[in-house]
């Protein structure tokens, strides 16, 4: 699982801060806006191929 924010989380509201799935993901991608979403799919393509 890749967690992905849109914005970066660390630069808004306290409460965004916290992860719910953070501690399970295979990793993590933040404040690239819609770039994220294509890292995110080749990042879970390669994992898949490993």
């Amino acid at each position: 699982m890749i967690e992905l924010h849109l914005s970066n989380p660390d630069s808004r509201e306290p409460w965004r801060r916290t992860s719910v799935v953070g501690p399970v993901a295979t990793g993590s991608i933040s404040g690239l806006g819609g770039l994220g979403y294509r890292l995110a799919i080749e990042a879970v393509a390669d994992l898949l191929d490993r």
